[in-house]
């Protein structure tokens, strides 16, 4: 319910296999949902979250894959939820405030937020584009609002450490503070948009 917190006790979920995670759920706005690490536990996600619901904060646990396979065909062996986890989904809020706040790594959504995160290692070979090199720390973009991205340290990506990017929507209104990105296989920072003009400040 809208203001609970979701306790994640120490383990591994996902076992020896990487599995990718879909969340659901929905807070409110003045009641976020919380899932959370224990305190002095360890928990660790092998896999990935596709978060479809609505202000829920990710906090304080592990995101990785074990599948040592790097190379695949973006709609098999590897889905994109696993290898870049999609950490902050879309708000139907209207509000200009962030709407998630999540520590977790990956692609952001409409008006949401990544903070206090250590993302490095993410990418593939991609065999349906002659094994090109792909793998952003952060891949986000944005219309409505402000979307925010801090305290972030990015390294040793496959490509982009941090990435506010859109070929046919929008890439509005990033503010970036307090990042450390090094050692990617491309571009540090990149915000772009291929057709629609973008802003961001930093």
């Amino acid at each position: 319910m809208p203001g609970d917190t979701i306790w994640l006790h120490v383990g591994t979920y996902g076992g020896n296999e990487p599995v990718r995670f879909t969340s659901r759920i929905r807070g409110t706005e003045q009641k976020p949902i919380i899932v959370r690490q224990v305190a002095d536990e360890r928990a660790t996600i092998n896999g990935g979250i596709l978060a479809e619901g609505e202000w829920t904060w990710f906090w304080g646990f592990e995101i990785t894959n074990t599948n040592t396979l790097r190379r695949s065909n973006a709609a098999i062996a590897r889905p994109a939820s696993t290898s870049r986890v999609a950490d902050i989904a879309p708000s139907t809020s209207s509000s200009t405030t962030p709407a998630i706040r999540r520590l977790a790594c990956g692609e952001v959504g409409e008006g949401g937020e990544v903070a206090g995160c250590l993302i490095w290692g993410t990418g593939t070979f991609d065999t349906d584009r002659n094994g090109t090199r792909r793998g952003s720390a952060i891949y986000a973009q944005n219309n409505s609002g402000t979307c925010y991205i801090r305290d972030v340290i990015s390294f040793r990506n496959y490509s982009t450490g941090m990435k506010a990017y859109a070929e046919k929507t929008h890439a509005n209104g990033f503010h970036f503070e307090g990042n450390v990105s090094f050692d990617n296989g491309d571009r540090l920072l990149f915000v772009s948009g291929r057709t629609i003009r973008s802003s961001a400040s930093s």
